[in-house]
């Protein structure tokens, strides 16, 4: 489980990475797996590469988007 310390990056932390994830998903609708990745991983580096799949699970848990396994894809639920 990752836990919040006073020592934790902000720019890297769940609650951003969704941010952003959310803020991809505006912009391009319904995206692939591997897109959203890149398209994060652009952005923040090697950092991001714990955190994505963290985020993707407490945007799904919220309600926030929706997985579709045939296609693997991700949609926003607005």
């Amino acid at each position: 489980m990752i836990k919040p310390h006073k020592f934790l990056n902000l720019d890297n932390c769940v609650i951003n990475i969704s941010s952003m994830i959310i803020e991809q998903l505006q912009i391009n609708g319904i995206m692939t797996y591997n897109e959203l990745y890149e398209a994060i991983y652009r952005v923040n580096g090697e950092n991001m590469k714990y955190i994505f799949m963290p985020a993707i699970s407490f945007l799904f848990l919220l309600g926030k988007i929706n997985y579709y396994k045939e296609s693997d894809t991700l949609e926003l639920i607005e």
